[in-house]
């Protein structure tokens, strides 16, 4: 029989009153795991392009690649769908010679929305400090890089456009090392390539800030370059279409200048020994 004072809460059978019991030891928190790495997969796209034949081939290109676009017509609409819904994409391939607003300044509005913003960016964009803004034009030229790093861009490409290389240069947006390989070098313009390494700060950019984003209306020309993004392109394999005529345009260009230099190099060579010059 027990005790009369003794209580079910008391001291069980084996217990010596007194006897100090080890305190549980806490288990070791769970290790949280490495975030997964980003990749240059199904990247989204901001395309400013005022010329519904390019927007179709780039919207058709890209999309082949497995990225996701969004098209607009002008700087001021691309301006505005960033700040709209700026985690939405990752980076922006801004044309430079538009309407309404062209891409320099279309580039700066960004960057001063940028400013007076804060965790705007998707993953992929944080990674580079601002988003990742590409110009795109067949008019860049070398000698005016400092002002496009001063107006916010971190990237460059030249029409018509070497999607291989547009692709890597997407791709450096996630791997730094392919972001070393492409790196801006003098005389290699022509390739297209980034201006900096690592994150940049958009208070780096000469510009003013604003609180508000341009508002805009969706474009019709860019509705009709979406809707019809699945139409046949020239130049691509298996596909017949008629030739961009931007592309045409820089292509005679190109063979022209080819013609004049390759003209004034007989033209030496004449002069030195007639038997040697071509033609």
């Amino acid at each position: 029989m027990p005790d009369e004072g003794a209580t079910p809460d008391g001291p069980t059978g084996g217990a010596i009153l007194g006897e100090v019991h080890d305190e549980p030891q806490e288990l070791p928190p769970a290790s949280t795991p490495a975030p997964a790495k980003l990749t240059a997969d199904r990247m989204r796209v901001l395309v400013a392009e005022d010329d519904p034949v390019n927007s179709r081939i780039v919207k058709k290109r890209l999309e082949k690649m497995h990225h996701n676009v969004y098209l607009t017509v002008n700087g001021e609409e691309c301006a505005s769908a960033f700040g709209e819904n700026p985690k939405d994409f990752d980076v922006v391939l801004m044309d430079m010679q538009m309407p309404i607003v062209d891409g320099l300044t279309s580039t700066k509005m960004i960057r001063s929305y940028e400013k007076t913003h804060t965790n705007i960016y998707s993953p992929r964009a944080a990674l580079c400090g601002r988003i990742p803004i590409v110009a795109v034009s067949a008019s860049l030229l070398e000698k005016d890089r400092q002002q496009y790093i001063d107006a916010g861009f971190d990237a460059w490409i030249l029409k018509p456009i070497s999607f291989d290389r547009l692709n890597k240069l997407m791709t450096a947006i996630v791997d730094k090392d392919i972001r070393k390989e492409c790196m801006y070098e003098p005389g290699l313009w022509e390739e297209g390539g980034w201006f900096h390494e690592g994150k940049a700060s958009v208070q780096e950019v000469n510009t003013k800030p604003t609180d508000e984003p341009p508002v805009s209306d969706p474009s019709a020309e860019v509705q009709e370059a979406a809707e019809d993004a699945g139409s046949p392109v020239a130049g691509e394999e298996g596909e017949q279409g008629t030739q961009p005529e931007e592309q045409e345009r820089l292509l005679q260009k190109q063979e022209e200048e080819r013609t004049e230099e390759d003209d004034k190099h007989n033209e030496e060579i004449r002069h030195a020994d007639p038997k040697d010059a071509a033609g």
